[in-house]
């Protein structure tokens, strides 16, 4: 593999798993999404906090940031499934990167419910940006999800 990195946001831990997994087989660097105004860790309150961010469009800054996006060829984008869609942290990442030409892989965790539009919100969101074929965990298959990531990874194109 080319010189990848998994940029993340993860609420509950999942998300991070699946990244370091995707880090143990992959060499990519990693970089977790944090932002200057976190979320809430109370689930009621974050709900509430996506939805009042949703509704009046507020895009949360980054506390971190990548300085030389050129240096990657591909660039793994991970978060939780939040409203049918993916997680605002990811928004304000797309909004703050330029992925013009670059190549993406999107993978997402969800409680069961599926995807949504997560997928199709972040290519919208990176409209100039190559999207390989997403990777979509349901948070019960996390534990021994290595496998799967592994198979994405090889059918991706990644990893041999």
């Amino acid at each position: 593999m080319n010189k990848g990195l998994i940029v993340y946001y993860s609420w509950s831990g999942d998300t991070e798993f699946v990244a370091n997994q995707i880090k143990d087989l992959t060499g990519a660097d990693i970089l977790k999404i944090e932002l200057v105004e976190p979320f809430s860790t109370d689930y009621r309150t974050v709900s509430q906090e996506y939805r009042e961010d949703n509704r009046t469009g507020n895009i949360r800054k980054l506390k971190n940031t990548v300085e030389n996006l050129a240096f990657f060829d591909v660039i793994f984008i991970g978060c939780p499934v939040w409203g049918n869609t993916r997680a605002l942290p990811v928004k304000s990442f797309l909004h703050e990167h330029n992925l013009n030409g670059k190549t993406v892989a999107p993978f997402a965790i969800h409680a069961g419910g599926g995807v949504g539009n997560c997928f199709s919100d972040m290519e919208q969101e990176a409209s100039q940006a190559k999207f390989l074929n997403a990777l979509s965990l349901v948070s019960g298959q996390i534990p021994n999800s290595k496998s799967i990531i592994e198979k994405w990874l090889i059918n991706i194109g990644v990893v041999k």
